[in-house]
């Protein structure tokens, strides 16, 4: 018997998508800077999402500099993936054990550091189908009923 009792899905990618990716939805804001401020932010990003620097200041300085106004997020875990500390202390956050958690996302890298924290890990993403999902889910011993609706 499976002692998967959570499910970690990881968004961007496994369960939602940006149609027609992140540039051109910041198109509609920032027109032809929308790659130069991705970029820019996704590079600031990083040191924020391994606990070394605090990423709201960085984010808001670079939405002013480029004349975008949007409300922000946090960054509570304060590591990032694929490091097996993003899934630790995840687990920890939620207080369950890593071994009673199924981790799904739909980079590689993060599966293996999540596998190696000893998470039970899966490869997927939205692409590959709801069936396919449910088959993964099913071999962790995690079984879903969906409901039809009218």
């Amino acid at each position: 018997m499976s002692r998967v009792q959570h499910v970690l899905f990881h968004a961007d990618g496994v369960l939602q998508d940006v149609p027609g990716g992140w540039y051109a939805a910041m198109e509609a804001h920032l027109g032809d800077r929308a790659r130069e401020f991705l970029e820019a932010t996704w590079s600031d990003e990083l040191p924020a999402l391994a606990g070394q620097a605090d990423y709201l200041p960085l984010l808001a300085a670079a939405l002013a500099e480029y004349g975008a106004t949007t409300s922000c997020y946090s960054y509570e875990l304060g590591v990032a993936k694929p490091s097996p500390g993003h899934v630790t202390r995840a687990a920890a956050k939620i207080g369950a054990a890593p071994e009673a958690i199924l981790f799904v996302d739909d980079i590689a890298a993060n599966v293996e550091g999540a596998r190696s924290a000893g998470l039970a890990s899966e490869q997927w993403d939205f692409e590959q189908g709801l069936g396919r999902l449910l088959a993964l889910l099913s071999q962790h011993g995690i079984a879903v009923s969906l409901a039809q609706r009218s």
